[in-house]
């Protein structure tokens, strides 16, 4: 399985946090490990306990393809749902001063 987040593109959260608006999308990945199994907790790490949440919208691709024409995207996925990301506030900071990849900001869980 593979997790294509698209980021920055949030008006209210790009302000909240004196980000600049890209030109083009900001697209990243995330492990699957990331997804928390139905019926487990969650758990905040110990190393910090601020944890910041965003509702995102989930789409599940069932078909490979590349230059897809935007009349024939709906045959390239199958569901649509609502996810929750949660955010290690002390990662935020850290990797926007050090300028490292978003990745390693929401990899970690």
């Amino acid at each position: 399985m593979k997790i294509i987040c698209i980021g920055r593109n949030y008006s209210d959260h790009i302000e909240e946090l004196a980000n600049t608006r890209p030109s083009h999308p900001v697209v990243f990945l995330k492990p699957d490990s990331s997804i928390i199994p139905k019926n487990q907790n969650f758990i905040i790490p110990a190393f910090s306990d601020e944890i910041h949440h965003e509702v995102e919208l989930v789409v599940k691709i069932n078909k490979v393809g590349k230059h897809i024409d935007e009349s024939f995207s709906n045959k390239y996925y199958n569901e649509i749902g609502l996810g929750i990301d949660l955010n290690k506030v002390l990662f935020e900071g850290r990797y926007k001063i050090f300028q490292k990849s978003y990745n390693m900001k929401i990899s970690y869980l």
